[in-house]
């Protein structure tokens, strides 16, 4: 069982603070950063690249263009479960389910939904007194599009809705609090390149991709006017394939992100913006 110091901590991405004005530096958040945690296996176990790996059942979390390559032309199912920072807290964990399908040669299609549960959270008040136990949590359902523009080339969209109750409507700072709720949408173009002979009688390929996901409104947890910045994120990456024979394959990728929200102003002790731009 944790404390509300871990629900506060999630919550600071909703509120301005000035706590460490003095050190004149100021931390980039947003809400909803779990939507920048990889979902499936594969690509976390590959340093959470995904934006030019070879389609699969999960292609969409990653770079929607990549579905319409899809190399099963049958509908497939992926489902996926991790536990969470395990080592610091035993019950926070993200679910995740996907359904896949090529609708031809050239289209695919997908939906998924991710659940974020952040366990048992004993909420107290600013004095230590206990205000009951709640099980925050948090999910989001997709639908994704993908279709060929050539036969290398591909483009593809997500939509996205975000659903997030981490304060289960407590006052938190005097402000009654609600579900946060926003829509985004991805975008992402994926390119494939053909298998080529070289020496040695082996075979390659190239492969890149590019996406910016997570565009949408802001997300606000009280009626205050206060939101935040969804995680918005540009991926840029690539792929290299070599067929060492016919049942073994080496792949190298590289991914480089950007995070596209701006750094918040850095307030003075009365809130007063002394540097940056609200």
């Amino acid at each position: 069982m944790k404390k509300l110091s871990l629900a506060l901590l999630i919550l600071a991405t909703t509120v301005k603070v000035s706590a460490q004005n003095d050190l004149k530096y100021n931390v980039v958040t947003t809400a909803v950063p779990i939507l920048l945690v990889s979902p499936d296996s594969r690509a976390g176990a590959m340093g959470d690249v995904g934006v030019a790996s070879t389609p699969d059942a999960n292609s969409s979390a990653w770079n929607p263009a990549k579905l319409a390559f899809l190399e099963n032309k049958k509908a497939s199912m992926a489902l996926s479960y991790t536990p969470w920072m395990s080592k610091l807290v035993p019950d926070i964990d993200l679910a995740y389910v996907n359904y896949t399908k090529a609708l031809s040669d050239r289209q695919g299609i997908s939906a998924s939904l991710r659940y974020f549960s952040l366990g048992e959270i004993n909420f107290t008040d600013e004095q230590g007194n206990s205000m009951g136990t709640f099980n925050p949590y948090e999910f989001y359902f997709d639908v994704a599009y993908a279709l060929k523009l050539s036969d290398h080339w591909s483009a593809g969209t997500a939509l996205r809705w975000i659903f997030s109750d981490i304060a289960q409507g407590q006052v938190v700072q005097g402000l009654q609090t609600k579900p946060g709720q926003s829509g985004a949408a991805d975008l992402g173009f994926y390119y494939q390149g053909d298998y080529k002979n070289i020496k040695g009688g082996r075979r390659q390929a190239f492969s890149a991709g590019i996406a910016m996901t997570n565009l949408g409104a802001k997300i606000a947890y009280s009626e205050s006017g206060n939101a935040d910045f969804l995680p918005t994120n540009l991926r840029l990456g690539g792929g290299y394939h070599l067929e060492i024979d016919d049942y073994n394959k080496l792949s190298v990728y590289l991914d480089i992100n950007r995070l596209l929200v701006p750094t918040p102003p850095l307030l003075g002790t009365n809130g007063e913006i002394i540097a940056g731009i609200d």
